[in-house]
């Protein structure tokens, strides 16, 4: 459905504390909880041109850290997501809810084009 905007997430696999680094698939071209698919070609595309900012739920006023890799996992379809979080206070209390296991996962925010 053109124009429409979805919102995928997955679960954080990887925790570094002492590298505040949170690892984990953004995306992965299968079905999710509302039957939405991001392609795989479509996510490498999009990718490359995103800036890299992190915010906390999706919010435009909290940046919390930045992506320090990203890499598409062909045999998977998927992409490969490894974020820094801030010591800023924003990016302070991002790292308590990741550890108490408030905040579970990736969750990017999209368009559909076509």
């Amino acid at each position: 459905m053109e124009g429409s905007t979805f919102t995928l997430g997955f679960e954080i696999r990887k925790v570094d504390e002492e590298k505040r680094q949170v690892w984990g698939y953004a995306t992965l071209e299968q079905p999710d909880k509302q039957g939405d698919i991001v392609d795989y070609d479509g996510s490498l595309a999009a990718f490359g041109l995103w800036p890299g900012n992190i915010r906390e739920q999706h919010d435009p006023k909290k940046a919390v850290g930045t992506a320090v890799e990203w890499r598409g996992v062909p045999e998977t379809r998927a992409i490969w997501l490894g974020g820094y979080i801030s010591k800023s206070p924003d990016g302070e209390a991002t790292m308590t809810k990741v550890r108490e296991g408030v905040l579970k996962g990736w969750s990017i925010k999209g368009e559909c084009l076509d």
